[in-house]
């Protein structure tokens, strides 16, 4: 194909589909095509050369290339930016409390203008309710969400807020309450008929 140029919003790139190249050979009536970045592949922001291979039944090959250019276009100062939080974080508004022995998975949903980004930069935040930047966590793309895992033990017991963001915009947030470890266990108890309380056994 020829040169292909597309914009996007997001600064560290976009996903960028093309036809894939057509290949004749006087022996092989349907000599193979490859593309390398393949079409639907992640392109970074600027020029990126995408060079294609055909190959016959004999094994014999010839290259050829275009180039797949990425420009980024700041959007609008009123995007609306928005995040749904997937269990165990809910409630109106989002919030958890958990303790200091527990690993948290986080999956959070991202939009921007009401529409759903799954490709680019995310990650977590986690600011004390003082404004301290406590911890900074990746988000990861995988089956449908966004996903982290938040390490409690690497926070101090306290009232925080973790904030999600995509590239340089903060989409959303929820209330975290960080609190020490899990209290020992304290033995259940039956009612005797004298009415006094003893250990279960």
């Amino acid at each position: 194909p020829a040169d292909v140029s597309v914009t996007t919003g997001n600064p560290t790139g976009r996903t960028v589909s093309y036809t894939l190249p057509t290949a004749t050979d006087a022996a092989d009536p349907s000599p193979s095509v490859a593309c390398s970045p393949a079409s639907g592949s992640f392109f970074a922001i600027g020029p990126t050369t995408v060079t294609c291979t055909a190959t016959d039944a004999s094994g014999h090959s010839t290259s050829a290339s275009f180039v797949v250019t990425v420009t980024y276009v700041a959007p609008p100062a009123d995007v609306a930016w928005s995040v749904i939080w997937g269990a165990p974080i809910d409630g109106t508004p989002a919030g958890l409390v958990t303790n200091t022995s527990r690993t948290v998975p986080v999956k959070a949903r991202l939009f921007a203008n009401g529409v759903e980004l799954t490709t680019g930069s995310a990650s977590l935040r986690v600011v004390t309710c003082g404004g301290e930047t406590a911890l900074v966590e990746p988000l990861t793309w995988g089956s449908g969400r966004w996903n982290a895992h938040l390490d409690m033990s690497l926070l101090r017991p306290g009232c925080y807020v973790v904030i999600a963001s995509h590239g340089s915009h903060d989409a959303g947030s929820f209330a975290l309450d960080v609190r020490g470890a899990d209290a020992a266990a304290k033995p259940a108890t039956v009612t005797t008929s004298t009415g006094k309380d003893k250990p279960k056994k």
